[in-house]
């Protein structure tokens, strides 16, 4: 049984991908079974048209510890990339995320790149939403900082110089700001 958090992710992802394009990236369960399948007939079949060849160079399959998978076809140095179908993208993303210690969509995207072809930064997107921490890390007001660069004349009153100190996060009633002059 999936936790909410799951459920609130799957149901935002189907809103959203019902309100987007046909994309080819993605993949429910039903159509990454359907295409295994064709992958396999094609692969054992000899005869192939352009739409089949075209089929087989962005899908392959591998078999690991008894389940088949659907990957992107491999050339020499590359890495098996898998794709992943909307029932388990929670996973996957989850995993990620605590692997990286919370990182963020930059950090994330590097450490699924190399082993997914199908995980799209608006999914990471919306994965990140609905992380507790890193929506309190998100909302956590930040104290600035001014730094002054000094101003040198060889005059006397041929310059003035202003600064700005901001105090809004710790605002004096309606004073938020202190000038310098």
């Amino acid at each position: 049984m999936p936790d909410s958090k799951e459920q609130v992710f799957r149901e935002k992802l189907n809103l959203e991908r019902s309100a987007s394009k046909v994309n080819s990236l993605v993949l429910s369960k039903l159509k990454y079974d359907s295409y295994i399948e064709k992958v396999t007939s094609l692969k054992t079949s000899s005869k192939k048209e352009n739409n089949d060849l075209r089929f087989l160079r962005r899908y392959d399959i591998i078999e690991v510890s008894g389940i088949t998978k659907l990957i992107h076809p491999v050339t020499d140095q590359e890495n098996i990339k898998y794709y992943v179908f909307d029932e388990e993208l929670f996973g996957v993303l989850n995993e990620a995320h605590i692997s990286t210690g919370h990182g963020g969509r930059d950090r994330m995207i590097e450490q699924l790149k190399g082993k997914f072809q199908n995980v799209t930064t608006k999914d990471i997107l919306l994965f990140l939403r609905l992380c507790e921490p890193c929506i309190q890390k998100l909302n956590h007001k930040k104290k600035g900082r001014l730094v002054v660069k000094l101003l040198l004349f060889k005059e006397v009153k041929s310059r003035c110089q202003v600064d700005l100190i901001d105090f809004q996060s710790q605002s004096d009633r309606d004073f938020q700001f202190i000038m310098v002059y």
